[in-house]
């Protein structure tokens, strides 16, 4: 299996449109919840994952891996994106040795069914990014 990052192109990280994402503790449990979700149906294409410094530079929050432009953009962000403050917590996680699994699911049945697999892999803080909002779906 050769799943993409959520950010192959290595610039600031916006997140991927009409996709969950959620955070999964340890690379046992994240290896096992891609192995589910392709069982499942989920196309390799569909899914990524996010781990270590490489992940935390591509997510950049506050701009400081990208320049002068990163840095401004961390600043429109704070006051007109709401991930921003999440995208702290992913920062955070993936600096703690976490995971971020990303699963593209426009469809509300799909949506359920990765949902369902990444809460039985210790998923949690799973959010669904649509291109208008952000929506909690698992603390």
């Amino acid at each position: 299996m050769s799943y993409s990052l959520l950010n192959e192109s290595g610039d600031l990280l916006t997140y991927p449109s009409n996709s969950l994402i959620g955070i999964i503790d340890d690379y046992a449990d994240a290896k096992a919840a891609l192995r589910d979700l392709t069982n499942a149906g989920f196309a390799e294409e569909e899914l990524g994952i996010l781990c270590c410094a490489e992940g935390q530079k591509q997510i950049d929050a506050d701009g400081n891996e990208h320049g002068l432009l990163g840095k401004i953009a961390a600043v429109v962000r704070e006051f007109g994106d709401v991930d921003n403050e999440q995208k702290r917590l992913h920062e955070k996680a993936l600096r703690e040795g976490h995971f971020l699994l990303a699963v593209r699911a426009s469809e509300e049945t799909k949506r359920d069914k990765a949902t369902e697999i990444l809460q039985a892999h210790g998923g949690h803080f799973i959010n669904f990014y649509s291109p208008w909002v952000v929506e909690g779906v698992a603390p």
